[in-house]
């Protein structure tokens, strides 16, 4: 699975990958960077996002990427009631 669209922050990122994502991608935010403030300008903000998913995984306890499918996921509401539609397997209801 490859999160696309709408992936802005290292937070978007973070969630996608607990959520189970393989791959993130972000072309929208990298290009907009690119052509604002050119290629030095969009290496900082890459730079800036990894960091930032490091700290994220920091505070989740994980070391790797691959870690982060473990992480424990809740869901309230409208979307527990369609996770478990769903099947969702992954599916925490405390």
């Amino acid at each position: 699975i490859i999160a696309t669209g709408g992936i802005r922050t290292a937070a978007d990122t973070l969630k996608a990958l607990i959520l189970g994502a393989n791959a993130v991608g972000m072309a929208g935010n990298v290009l907009k960077n690119l052509t604002d403030g050119g290629v030095k300008y969009a290496v900082e903000e890459i730079t800036r996002l990894k960091n930032n998913l490091q700290d994220f995984m920091v505070l989740t306890g994980c070391k790797t990427i691959s870690q982060l499918k473990d992480v424990p996921v809740y869901y309230t509401g409208e979307v527990m009631a369609a996770q478990q539609s769903l099947g969702n397997m992954r599916l925490e209801n405390k």
